[in-house]
């Protein structure tokens, strides 16, 4: 239906003489109104990409978490689903598993085979420290052997405030200290994922300015949300 209103105005124009005007406004009474739309999640980016996972090893990681289990029995068991939801193949995705404390260690290289990423993921050791830019330096060398016709991939996580301001190998004037150094030292990353176990105000702030490309930042207060934060990156970088 169509609603019509008219509205009639005169204006005097002197000498007893007046000028009208007619205004006709139409409504359609079926219109409906404006809607704000749904935002659409974009695809995935494909089934080829090399992807590093750095996480935390130190000894903050044995602290318990809810239910009664630490964080890194949670990680461990949050990283193997990761894996599985990864659908690896020989011809689609890789991944590495890099730990870091004090040091970093490269559990594995790129792989396609489950058992061994699964391995990896167990033989994790924690020790004392915790030096965020050599977690992302060691995922600049592993790296350095990714497929050049993969999306190039790092996910990092930490659940403690990094502590590498003593060492200066790491500081970068240009680029910012530390792990802003360490970034701008990888040159064929094309996105990179941040996840804080517990963040507080100090470590969410340095791990927040840390993703790349379409990577985000998740804040993992518990470990169904750390399940979440990693369920989330599998669905962006890895078709389901």
């Amino acid at each position: 239906f169509v609603e019509v209103t008219l509205n009639y105005g005169f204006e005097a124009l002197g000498s007893g003489n007046y000028s009208g005007h007619i205004k006709t406004t139409f409504t359609n009474l079926n219109a409906q109104p404006a809607s704000t739309p749904v935002p659409v999640a974009p695809p995935c980016s494909s089934d080829n990409n090399d992807i590093v996972m750095v996480m935390d090893t130190s000894l903050s990681m044995l602290d318990p978490w809810t239910g009664g289990a630490n964080r890194q029995s949670k990680l461990v068991q949050t990283a193997h689903t990761f894996i599985k939801k990864l659908k690896l193949s020989a011809a689609g995705n890789h991944v590495a598993i890099v730990g870091f404390n004090a040091s970093a260690r490269t559990y594995s290289g790129f792989t396609s085979n489950m058992v061994t990423a699964d391995n990896a993921i167990d033989a994790m050791v924690t020790s004392q420290g915790t030096q965020y830019a050599k977690g992302i330096d060691e995922a600049g060398n592993v790296l350095k052997s990714a497929r050049p016709s993969a999306n190039h991939v790092v996910i990092f996580m930490s659940d403690g405030l990094d502590n590498d301001t003593q060492d200066q190998k790491y500081s970068d004037s240009a680029n910012g200290p530390y792990v802003f150094g360490a970034l701008s030292r990888i040159n064929n990353l094309n996105d990179l994922y941040s996840v804080g176990i517990n963040p507080n105000s100090d470590n969410m702030s340095l791990l927040s300015n840390m993703p790349r490309g379409v990577g985000f930042f998740s804040d993992a207060k518990s470990p169904g949300a750390l399940q979440q934060a990693y369920d989330g990156i599998a669905a962006m970088i890895s078709c389901q």
